[in-house]
């Protein structure tokens, strides 16, 4: 009995040790056939040039326009660097909150072949799109894939330059010249002002002009009602928790006809705000930076001020013939004598100052070096002559430039711990007032 017990379970372990490894081998043979057949390679991560054509579509594709707040009735015109940064950050922080603890539910039978997890990556076979998608392991659990990115900005592949501040080239422009024409002449890459791959590692973005984006918008027109949804006066709450919007490939905003920052209505709450407004500063490009860290190199320990005239001491006569202006104290305040008298108690005689200033008017600023070094941007000509194609450009170096400095020293005050040239608010777009000169008439001035 003992001996024919032996061998009854001797015949049993045999065959069972031969079993096991032969099914692995037989199941591993077998998903690498069908991945092989279905696909060559595992999604890699979006660049912004759109080098990958043939993945990407996992993500939520959001397009808001070909150029920043345009479509729309802002087609015609082309505001500052500023202004265009607002709406590219409020566009940047839709995409972002779109993805922030985002979920992939796992698909139902309907929709999907099944996950398989091989070598730590679960394979997910879509049918509805046919192609596989690679997640990394941690990103899967029992309900769903958690915080895989979705949100995607398809970000326009140039930036119109507004020649009001913009002086090198803007443009001897022929008047037969088409709009298409005019465009591309008043207008400079995406890519040399922004390092997009810096914006990528915390919002992905892709360019309109790129591979991808031209994959990704043939395969929404494709899909029908899951492929595209053309989006008017939804907030990103609706277009991130509605199951009409969480399914499709592309969200459509064009249809938008105010600036895109006018949608950022809740920008006032800081807790909504998810991109602080330094993000794009200094997300510049690489060769901007290099010459911001050159010049601040040679400068060593320096200070700041950015004086903004310009633009900002415009006037205009009221029916009665009276000159009024938005910021009455501003031309006053950003003069040498009164900028020397303001900035005595921050910066000591003898210290280097950078000036960053829209002044056009040689030699303005040359009563501040009876007391200071001034240096400025055109002191550094042979750093910027070979990087610098437009005042947009410029103006990034230099504003990288101030925020190193020891003390620096704005024009307005923005936030409560600046220190800045003026008490005029920097936003003040119905109250035109009396232009004030001198430092006895520190009244507000009388509205119209």
């Amino acid at each position: 009995m003992a001996t024919s017990s032996r061998t009854h379970r001797g015949k049993q372990k045999k065959p069972t040790a031969l079993l096991i490894p032969l099914l692995s081998v037989t199941a591993s043979v077998a998903v690498a056939i069908v991945w092989i057949l279905l696909s060559p390679l595992v999604h890699p991560p979006l660049s912004p040039q759109g080098r990958e054509p043939s993945r990407g579509l996992d993500r939520k594709y959001l397009y808001w326009g070909g150029r920043i707040d345009c479509p729309g009735k802002h087609c015609d015109s082309c505001a500052g660097l500023g202004h265009q940064e607002s709406s590219l950050r409020c566009a940047l922080e839709e995409a972002l909150f779109l993805q922030r603890n985002a979920e992939l539910d796992v698909p139902s039978q309907e929709t999907a072949f099944g996950a398989l997890l091989i070598n730590n990556v679960v394979l997910l076979k879509l049918f509805s799109r046919t192609h596989l998608l690679g997640y990394p392991k941690e990103y899967a659990s029992p309900k769903s894939f958690l915080n895989y990115p979705k949100g995607v900005l398809v970000m326009p592949s140039r930036m119109c330059i507004n020649p009001l501040h913009n002086k090198k080239g803007i443009l001897h422009q022929q008047s037969n010249a088409s709009s298409d024409e005019r465009w591309a002449a008043n207008s400079c890459a995406m890519d040399s002002l922004y390092d997009l791959d810096a914006i990528s590692s915390k919002v992905e973005v892709i360019l309109d002009n790129s591979k991808m984006w031209s994959h990704a918008l043939s395969t929404s027109m494709k899909l029908g009602d899951s492929g595209v949804a053309h989006v008017e006066g939804v907030g990103k709450v609706v277009l991130k928790t509605s199951s009409h919007f969480s399914s499709v490939l592309l969200i459509n905003r064009t249809a938008n006809p105010l600036a895109w920052f006018m949608e950022c209505k809740d920008r006032t709450n800081r807790t909504s705000v998810l991109l602080p407004y330094s993000f794009l500063p200094t997300m510049a490009a690489p060769k901007l930076r290099d010459a911001a860290d050159k010049i601040k190199g040679l400068l060593g320990d320096y200070d700041a001020i950015h004086v903004r005239r310009g633009d900002k001491i415009k006037t205009r006569k009221d029916q009665f013939g009276v000159t009024r202006t938005l910021h009455p104290h501003l031309d006053r305040d950003t003069r040498p004598e009164f900028i020397q008298q303001r900035i005595a108690k921050w910066i000591p005689p003898g210290r280097t100052i950078f000036i960053a200033s829209n002044e056009r008017s040689p030699g303005f600023f040359l009563p501040l070096a009876a007391r200071y070094k001034l240096a400025f941007s055109s002191n550094f000509s042979d750093i910027l002559d070979p990087v610098i194609r437009n005042n947009y450009q410029l103006f990034m170096v230099e504003r990288l430039v101030v925020k190193a400095a020891t003390t620096y020293v704005k024009t307005f005050k923005e936030d409560e711990n600046d220190r800045s040239l003026t008490d005029d608010p920097k936003k003040n777009v119905k109250r035109w007032q009396i232009p004030v000169y001198t430092m006895e008439s520190n009244r507000v001035p009388e509205e119209t």
